[in-house]
């Protein structure tokens, strides 16, 4: 008898949740031996390059998964809907993603379950780059310091911004409107910088409304941006939707949105 149904978070841990009579499900049990093997080798990631602009035209590519560093992975080619697979790679980690296209593109990923986990769009060296884990720095360094002096060539040394959302609001909390102020001014003194908006959900509804939600966070973001002068070709809006928690115990400090600056 099947008790209870499982939703896999992109940890690979799951939530319990009460399942429903009128869903039908085919599960078989997997022996010690089946569920080993599943583990190791379906480490899988998939993806879907969209063109931006809608076009209908079918379209076969040369798809390349880098690692963080820029170091070439894997390359494959996609089908001419634009989608394809890594067998090799796992959804934990950060890899940069590019197509051998002129086409404008938007990226979305799945784990090996099929669950959606990024929709991401192109950032700096044409590069779609996916972060599990959001921005990572060794340094203490904040651009929202008033003490530090900004230095483009010191650029990457930066921590990422972060902005809170109230439960099921797209937009920034009111005590976090003063970040993005600052960061208009910087983006307007250094017209040279982009921006990326990495945005976040939590776990209480389902992921289909999450990631759509995480979405409309980023472009209230980017459309305040906008209507503070600032060309939206400066900026991509990328949707992790409750994939990526920070703590499944504090919902939060996971409504979030990490924005970065970059050359």
């Amino acid at each position: 008898t099947i008790h209870t149904q499982l939703k896999c978070n992109g940890q690979d841990e799951f939530i319990y949740r009460r399942l429903r009579p009128d869903l039908n499900n085919r599960l078989t049990l997997l022996t010690n031996t089946e569920e080993t093997f599943f583990m190791s080798e379906n480490q899988e990631i998939s993806g879907n390059f969209t063109p931006v602009n809608n076009s209908k035209n079918s379209v076969k590519f040369t798809v390349r998964a880098f690692n963080e560093d820029g170091l070439l992975l894997e390359s494959t080619k996609s089908d001419s809907l634009g989608n394809f697979s890594f067998t090799t790679l796992s959804s934990d980690k950060t890899y940069k993603f590019t197509a051998d296209t002129q086409l404008q593109l938007s990226l979305t990923l799945y784990d090996r379950y099929g669950k959606e986990i990024a929709r991401i769009q192109e950032e700096e060296n044409h590069f779609f780059t996916y972060r599990p884990l959001g921005y990572q720095t060794e340094y203490n360094l904040s651009l929202m310091d008033d003490q530090v002096a900004f230095d483009l060539n010191l650029s990457n040394r930066y921590e990422a911004i972060l902005v809170y959302f109230e439960t099921n609001e797209s937009a920034v909390k009111r005590e976090d409107l003063d970040k993005l102020a600052t960061l208009v001014k910087l983006l307007k003194k250094y017209p040279q910088l982009k921006l990326s908006i990495s945005a976040y959900a939590d776990a209480t509804a389902s992921d289909e409304y999450n990631f759509i939600l995480s979405q409309k966070r980023g472009e209230w973001i980017a459309s305040y941006l906008e209507a503070k002068g600032i060309d939206p070709k400066r900026f991509s809006i990328n949707a992790y939707g409750e994939t990526k928690l920070i703590d499944p115990e504090n919902d939060s400090i996971n409504r979030r949105a990490e924005l970065r600056i970059y050359l």
